[in-house]
């Protein structure tokens, strides 16, 4: 068993095959990463979304409104 106190820890997200400090071996790299079945579905779900037409990450969106027309029809309905 190790000890928690003198052993280094690992990062997480280090890949198999790879340890901090050492060289990594190449053929677990080939592999590719290791994804948890969490993963997978998450993929599938996304490139579903994509498949139909939906950008599930947009960075653009259509302007409906602006603020002026906003504070305008606010104080429109304040007034009345």
């Amino acid at each position: 068993m190790t000890d928690p106190q003198t052993e280094p820890m690992q990062p997480p997200d280090v890949h198999p095959g790879m340890t901090t400090g050492a060289a990594p071996d190449p053929a677990a790299l080939s592999a590719g990463p290791v994804l948890t079945d969490q993963m997978i579905a998450r993929r599938e779900k996304l490139a579903g979304l994509r498949a139909a037409g939906i950008e599930p990450y947009p960075t653009s969106w259509p302007v409906d409104g602006y603020a002026d027309e906003i504070i305008k029809l606010f104080e429109e309905q304040e007034a009345g």
